[in-house]
C-alpha cells in the first residue's frame, strides 16, 4: 500500500485520468473528491461489500444508477456535446 500525505486542496493523479483531491480535513474524517471518466466505477468500501453480497435490492439500485449515468453519457456523445457528467 502506498501512503501519501496531502494537505487540503492538494491532488494525486492515479493512472492517466483519475484525480483525487483532498476537499476537506475534519476532526474525524477527510472528504475526498474524485475526477474520473464516467465509465470509471468508484465505490466506497461499504458499497463494494453490498454489491458483492447477496443483497439483491441494494445491488440493483446501485446498478440502475450506474446504468443511467452511462446512458446519459452515450446520449451526450451522440449529440456531440461535452461527454462528461458533472
Amino acid at each position: 500500500m502506498l501512503v501519501l500525505s496531502r494537505k487540503q486542496g492538494e491532488q494525486v493523479l492515479i493512472g492517466e485520468n483519475i484525480w483525487l483531491t483532498v476537499v476537506e480535513i475534519g476532526t474525524n474524517r477527510v472528504r475526498l473528491g474524485f475526477t474520473a471518466p464516467v465509465e470509471t466505477l468508484i465505490l466506497r468500501e461499504e458499497l463494494h461489500s453490498v454489491k458483492a453480497s447477496s443483497d439483491g435490492r441494494a445491488a440493483w439500485r446501485f446498478g440502475w444508477r450506474q446504468k443511467l449515468r452511462l446512458e446519459c453519457l452515450e446520449k451526450r456523445r451522440a449529440e456531440g456535446s461535452n461527454p462528461t457528467l458533472d
